[in-house]
């Protein structure tokens, strides 16, 4: 069954778990939406020789924190949509919190779950 986690966007700010490759943004980041984890992933490109201008967003249940367990289930999963590097507003250091609105938030609303409950 799929179903979409309209329930879940707060339309407010969330703590980034963790990131990595960090080029003026964060490349690859999670956050958590209510029982999910969010992963935003801004792959770099070799046929551009420069990080890709937008985000793949994947949607997990999983209840860790830790990093390499995430990574590790979002290779797995479908993505759900993708969203615009610069359409994503993060805190002023870049690290810490990401604002769930905007093109970020019509994504997750729009977003289908793998396995996710109807």
């Amino acid at each position: 069954m799929r179903a979409t986690i309209t329930a879940y966007v707060t339309r407010d700010w969330a703590d980034i778990v963790f990131y990595r490759d960090f080029h003026d943004v964060p490349r690859l980041f999670a956050f958590r939406v209510g029982a999910r984890c969010v992963v935003l992933d801004s792959p770099f490109r070799d046929d551009l020789d420069d990080y890709a201008a937008h985000y793949v967003i994947r949607v997990l249940d999983v209840p860790s924190t830790d990093p390499s367990e995430i990574i590790a289930r979002a290779s797995a999963v479908e993505a759900v949509g993708e969203v615009a590097v610069t359409a994503v507003e993060l805190d002023p250091t870049r690290r810490e919190r990401v604002r769930i609105s905007g093109e970020l938030a019509l994504r997750l609303e729009h977003g289908r779950i793998p396995g996710g409950d109807a």
